[in-house]
């Protein structure tokens, strides 16, 4: 979209203005990244890792190797999964559902927070 915007638009100069010589806009060329994971599994394995783990601090660098499992992949791809393991756990403390010490995604440790069991609410509903 923006290449097909910015060759409109050199050639819209050079119409109005002929006489001014502009570099051909050339498209960016788009990086081809395999997805290893469906649309939201990732998130559903680091959770299911936090929630296995329950009452222990974690570190980023202890999930990947559970999420890889037997794939084989790259230093580029392991770094870019554990990118995307803090990612995940940053978007769940948002969700307040863990809390987090320390700052950087290497130095942070992770802990679920755990929330006392909710009480029946049926005993005081009013019946119609």
């Amino acid at each position: 979209m923006h290449c097909a915007g910015a060759s409109a638009a050199c050639s819209l100069i050079r119409i109005l203005r002929p006489g001014i010589d502009m570099p051909k806009v050339v498209p960016k060329r788009v990086e081809f990244r395999p997805r290893f994971f469906k649309r939201g599994e990732f998130a559903r394995l680091c959770s299911n890792y936090v929630r296995e783990h329950a009452g222990e601090t974690v570190a980023v660098a202890d999930m990947p190797p559970g999420a890889i499992g037997d794939r084989t992949v790259s230093t580029a791809e392991r770094y870019r999964i554990a990118v995307g393991v803090y990612e995940a756990l940053k978007r769940m403390e948002r969700k307040r559902l863990v809390t987090r010490a320390g700052e950087g995604w290497k130095a942070a440790r992770w802990r679920l927070v755990l929330r006392p069991a909710v009480e029946d609410r049926t005993e005081g509903a009013r019946s119609i």
